[in-house]
Parts: C-alpha cells; structure tokens; sequence
C-alpha cells in the first residue's frame, strides 16, 4: 500500500506507541524511496490524537487519507468519538 501512496506523489505519517518499531517503518520505508515520519501516538487519547494531527500537517502540509491498524477495541466503536471528531475538524 505504501508503494501505491509513494508512486502517486504521496508521503507516510506512520503513527504508533513504540517509537522504535515507528523508527523501524520509517526506516523501511525510507529505503523504498518514500517520504516518512514518524509520530509517537496513543489513538486512544483524543487530546494525543488532535496534538499529532496538528504535527502531522504542520510537516506534511495535509492529510489526504489515513489507514487505522490499531489493536483491538476494548469499548467497542463508541471509544473511536475522538476520532470522527477530528474528522470533522478537519472537514470544517
């Protein structure tokens, strides 16, 4: 999927917990030619999420997608509120 993104012009904000394992992607995708960055993030904070968005568009410049691979939901859909609220800033 990275490929896809980098052959259409795109960069990759990786987003994770682990700043190793975020420096680990970076890396690889580094080496495949792609523009990347990584955000040290925990999904489940709104507050986390909205300050790693303002750093991702800040370098980035904006946000064309996002692709979520986070764990499991331990509260089911309604612990995901912060998220579609941060969509909805940044729609507005």
């Amino acid at each position: 999927m990275a490929e896809g993104i980098a052959e259409a012009g795109g960069s990759i904000a990786v987003w994770a917990r682990n700043e190793e394992k975020n420096a680990h992607a970076v890396k690889i995708l580094e080496d495949l030619g792609i523009e990347a960055r990584s955000y040290v993030c925990d999904v489940s904070s709104e507050e986390n999420v909205i300050a790693t968005l303002a750093s991702t568009v800040n370098d980035f410049g904006r946000v064309d997608g996002l692709f979520a691979n986070a764990g499991r939901l331990v509260q089911g859909l309604h612990s995901l509120r912060h998220l579609w609220r941060t969509g909805e800033k940044l729609r507005s």
